[in-house]
Formats: C-alpha cells, sequence, structure tokens
C-alpha cells in the first residue's frame, strides 16, 4: 500500500485497515476510529468557524 511502511509510516485508514485483520487488535481499531471520527469534526468546526 501507498504510505504504508510497516513499522515507519502508516496513514489512518490503512492503519485501521491493517488493525481489523488481527482479531485480537479490537482496542487498536476503535482508539483508531476514535482520532478519525475527532479530527473530521475538529476540521468541520474550524471550518465553520472560518466562514463566519
Amino acid at each position: 500500500f501507498a504510505g504504508n511502511i510497516f513499522g515507519e509510516t502508516q496513514t489512518l485508514p490503512l492503519a485501521i485497515y491493517s488493525s481489523l485483520q488481527d482479531p485480537d487488535a479490537n482496542l487498536i481499531v476503535i482508539r483508531l476510529v476514535g482520532i478519525s471520527v475527532f479530527i473530521s469534526m475538529a476540521a468541520l468546526m474550524i471550518s465553520n468557524r472560518l466562514n463566519k
């Protein structure tokens, strides 16, 4: 995958996908999805404030 060098670089969607392959990584997946949702919500809030 582009942007997915094991142990060096990894994009958030690829980190979630890779973690889903491990059945014991449920907590990691939940944390990564939470981070993704937080970043998305923060970006929307900042965008709305800048447009006012």
